[in-house]
């Protein structure tokens, strides 16, 4: 028999594995890149979608919230209001009865009621200017100056 020399190479090309090594490690960077890139984007993305979702609960919720205080606050400044309106509510029916007490207790004649007046605003405008006593006050010329000064008993017994 004829002995065929025909060899049949069993190896590949020199060269040629280093060549395939270098194209698959480029392909395994290629697909590795792409599924870390492929979770980055479903990462994002489901953390932005989670957001929004949390957002469209929070906001009726915050409204709710938000409505509550308003209410609580309007309440309180209600209550305030009707505090203040009771207060003067009382400070008027105290004036009213020291006006009548005043109408029935004074001999005077309506005309001197504006010098009673002048009187009680003098007497309260010296008391708070540190007046301590009648010398200090002087005699500006008041009926019920001179009444106090000579010791008599004023005729209005709220004054005395």
């Amino acid at each position: 028999m004829a002995e065929a020399k025909e060899e049949v190479p069993t190896l590949p090309p020199k060269g040629r594995v280093q060549s395939v090594r270098q194209q698959w490690s480029v392909h395994e960077d290629g697909a590795l890149a792409y599924r870390i890139q492929n979770e980055e984007i479903d990462q994002h993305y489901g953390l932005n979608r989670f957001h929004r979702r949390t957002v469209r609960e929070d906001i009726p919720v915050a409204k709710v919230v938000q409505t509550e205080e308003e209410c609580r606050q309007q309440e309180e400044r209600m209550m305030e209001l009707a505090a203040l309106k009771a207060q003067a509510d009382e400070d008027e029916k105290m004036a009213k009865q020291m006006s009548h007490r005043l109408q029935r207790y004074s001999p005077l004649p309506p005309e001197t009621d504006q010098a009673l007046d002048d009187e009680v605003g003098f007497l309260c405008q010296v008391s708070s200017s540190g007046a301590r006593s009648e010398s200090d006050i002087g005699d500006h010329g008041s009926p019920f100056i001179s009444l106090r000064g000579s010791k008599k008993k004023s005729p209005n017994p709220i004054l005395s």
